[in-house]
């Protein structure tokens, strides 16, 4: 599978530009918010608690007078930082895991297996409330225990597409010419798995999101008065009924973010799969 093939056959996929779009603009905010916030996004005004709409405050403040777009620019910052580093690198530990033991076999292959296996028998989000109930909410503790729970979904697909590839005859050749099984992973197994490797991370990125901000709304992910956006739908939710806007922007936010993760990697997906028919 071509790779210059796979990103062509992206970037003329109308939905995957759209959904490539919002992502550079979320990024874009995430990367200049302290030049675009109006202000600061943790500095508390309580004579300007619960305000509409103004010059100074664009979208209105929250109950503790703060403003709410400052706090939906640096909550995009948070929250796709951490996501991103939890997936890259819960991305890191599941490839290196999956193609050594999809290559290898043996007993490295079953012994991995039935370690992923024992923990993946487990509800996930289960397991992440076991490691944050000990370590502690903040974070650097969600981001430990998140990690150690999405690598081992990565390493059994990972491995999974290494097995198919492992009998390819590009394979083949590779070992008649000589090649040492370190370069046949490194030069022809994992720039075969890079298209699937983007699947899964885009579709992930999504899900990892929406836990981040589901944890932090119970109080167990990051904690205030850090902008995140599962901590101001937290904050909103008293307002709910006077002020719903408290609770609509940040969840406007994460569901724009959702949307556009998923649908790229719905892109991703298909066009993979219609490579892999042709």
């Amino acid at each position: 599978m071509k790779l210059n093939l796979f990103f062509s056959t992206l970037i003329n996929n109308k939905m995957a530009r759209i959904c490539l779009i919002g992502i550079g603009l979320l990024i874009l905010i995430a990367a200049f918010a302290p030049v675009l916030a109006p202000n600061d996004p943790t500095e508390v005004v309580l004579t300007a608690r619960l305000k509409g709409p103004s010059a100074e405050f664009p979208l209105g403040t929250d109950n503790m007078g703060r403003c709410l777009l400052s706090r939906l620019m640096y909550g995009t910052r948070i929250s796709l930082s951490v996501a991103i580093v939890i997936t890259i690198l819960s991305l890191t530990i599941g490839t290196i895991v999956g193609m050594f033991s999809g290559y290898k076999g043996d007993w490295i292959d079953g012994w991995m297996m039935r370690l992923c296996d024992i923990f993946l028998a487990f509800p996930s989000l289960v397991l992440v409330l076991v490691i944050i109930g000990v370590l502690g909410p903040g974070i650097q503790n969600i981001m430990i225990a998140m990690i150690a729970v999405h690598w081992l979904w990565y390493a059994r697909v990972i491995r999974s597409n290494t097995l198919q590839l492992r009998n390819s005859d590009f394979v083949a050749a590779a070992k008649i010419s000589g090649s040492s099984d370190m370069d046949i992973i490194i030069l022809h197994i994992f720039p075969n798995l890079v298209p699937q490797i983007l699947v899964l991370s885009t579709l992930d990125l999504a899900s990892v999101i929406m836990h981040l901000s589901g944890f932090s709304f119970l109080g167990l992910g990051i904690q205030p008065p850090t902008p995140e956006w599962g901590i101001m739908i937290s904050d909103g939710r008293d307002f709910i009924r006077t002020m719903p806007q408290l609770m609509a922007y940040p969840g406007m936010a994460i569901f724009l973010t959702v949307i556009f993760f998923n649908y790229l990697g719905d892109c991703l997906r298909d066009i993979v799969e219609e490579m892999r028919v042709s």
